[in-house]
């Protein structure tokens, strides 16, 4: 919690930058360039990412699909906008649109900073970490968030505040009104030096909302993860950039027994080197029962897998209660993009783990995960342009 503080204390007098990089990443909302009154900006994602998993804390599984995000701008001013499109989603193979988001928002711009009121959708990620938020999350429809979200950038701070509301609930409703506050911070002390801090709270509960004493689904969640790093870079150069990066990270949950632990920790050590369009880091990761819902699921302590599988006509319940406490992995990830045109990115990407720590807690009949290693591997393309109506 002291860290989630802290993030918050930090965005009052100072936006933030990529604290990790994907290939599925983009800051093509940032590069926008409007000079006509009505403009219509357009967005199209492409991707396959396929996980190539076996171990007992996440499934493995394919994502393969479309993206388009069409915007009309009003733009009032050089410092005042009004936008409105949609956000559509197809996966390939199946012949229905799965998702289809209205978009409204206001933006405000002026010097070092930026406003968006309503909806927005952050292809950066927030600039979180994997094991706080996952890359994947940009694939899905809930890149689309609701709320507000600030943005200051200078040449020594880069810093967001955002808040996303996630369900409106209505008088007597089954479900819980659930949002999320987050922050993520840069500050640079040196040409070679910054530190990084980041973090969000996530709440569900609601006073209109139907309840049963007693209830698991009735009760309150609110939980915390942050963290708080360093980037030095060990040289810079027209080859190539290399830098040593540490994040600390808390994790904390008090309200309910929904996560098997309340409180964890863990360290995420990683070099990460830069050349024009290759990228290439490599860590280590280890963690006491820690946690991030919204995290890469291959780095939490606790197993999510699906349960879809049947033992002797019977669901196989053998990771309903399995846990981790103590999760060790080396990890890796390469990624190459390149312009194929104007506007338009490609990109490859691989994803490595190779287990460390022994398996907890096993029925007899399973056996540990120790020493093993789950890949993924990702394509994508993006088109991103704004013309002049």
């Amino acid at each position: 919690m002291r860290i989630i503080l802290c993030c918050f204390i930090f965005n009052l007098f100072s936006s933030f930058v990529l604290a990790q990089k994907s290939v599925f990443y983009s800051l093509s909302d940032d590069k926008s360039e409007y000079s006509d009154n009505f403009d219509f900006e357009f967005t199209n994602l492409n991707f396959i990412k396929n996980n190539e998993y076996s171990n007992h804390i996440t499934d493995g599984y394919t994502l393969l699909g479309s993206q388009i995000q069409p915007m009309i701008t009003y733009n009032r001013n050089e410092n005042i906008r009004f936008k409105t499109g949609f956000m559509a989603i197809k996966y390939f193979g199946e012949d229905n649109i799965d998702v289809f988001i209205p978009l409204f928002s206001f933006h405000h711009a002026s010097k070092n900073h930026s406003f968006i009121f309503g909806n927005f959708t952050p292809r950066n990620n927030h600039g979180m970490i994997e094991p706080v938020m996952g890359n994947e999350k940009v694939l899905s429809s809930t890149l689309v968030e609701t709320g507000f979200q600030y943005k200051y950038n200078s040449n020594f701070i880069v810093s967001e505040l955002w808040f996303n509301w996630e369900n409106y609930i209505r008088p007597h409703d089954n479900e819980r009104e659930r949002f999320t506050i987050g922050t993520s911070s840069e500050i640079k002390i040196s040409d070679r030096l910054s530190t990084s801090i980041q973090g969000y709270i996530y709440h569900e509960g609601g006073q209109i909302n139907k309840k049963i004493v007693g209830s698991l689904a009735s009760s309150k969640l609110n939980y915390s993860v942050g963290a708080i790093g360093f980037k030095y870079k060990l040289f810079e150069s027209l080859k190539g950039d290399l830098s040593l990066n540490s994040y600390f990270m808390l994790y904390n949950n008090s309200e309910t027994s929904q996560f098997p632990f309340e409180n964890g920790n863990a360290d995420y050590l990683y070099l990460n080197y830069e050349h024009e369009r290759l990228h290439l880091f490599v860590g280590y990761y280890k963690s006491h029962k820690f946690i991030s819902p919204k995290g890469n699921e291959m780095f939490q302590s606790f197993s999510q897998k699906s349960n879809v599988h049947y033992l002797n006509g019977v669901p196989d319940g053998r990771f309903e209660e399995l846990t981790e406490p103590d999760r060790n992995l080396i990890f890796s990830r390469f990624f190459y993009e390149k312009y194929i045109d104007n506007n338009i990115k490609i990109g490859l990407q691989f994803e490595g783990y190779y287990q460390l720590n022994d398996s907890q807690e096993l029925p007899s009949f399973m056996k540990s995960k120790k020493g093993q290693f789950d890949s993924s591997f990702g394509i994508y393309m993006i088109f991103h342009d704004v013309f002049k109506l």
